[in-house]
């Protein structure tokens, strides 16, 4: 299990651009690219807060199935190795 940290640091900004989620809505999958050799996590929240999917990123093309989420609102949460939060992504499921 990683420990969840709060805190960034201008260093977490580069991830930023190393981070490419799309599509938006999506569908049937979500695609998330990591542009760094660095390993990441990712949490997939609907917008009420529940937690309904979670798993490892790593470097590339990787490929999040969500055929059977409902449709509507959620949030992508990208947390690096340290599990410090990267960045969050609002998306629509269609």
């Amino acid at each position: 299990e990683f420990e969840k940290k709060s805190a960034t640091t201008s260093a977490d900004n580069t991830w930023l651009a190393r981070v490419g989620v799309y599509p938006n809505p999506f569908w049937e999958y979500l695609q998330v690219r990591l542009s760094s050799y660095d390993e990441a996590m990712y949490e997939l929240f609907q917008v009420d807060g529940t937690l309904v999917q979670h798993g490892r990123l790593t470097y590339g093309e990787n490929t999040i199935e969500t055929p059977l989420l409902p449709t509507g609102g959620y949030l992508l949460k990208v947390f690096n190795k340290e599990y410090a939060l990267i960045s969050t992504y609002r998306l629509i499921k269609r």
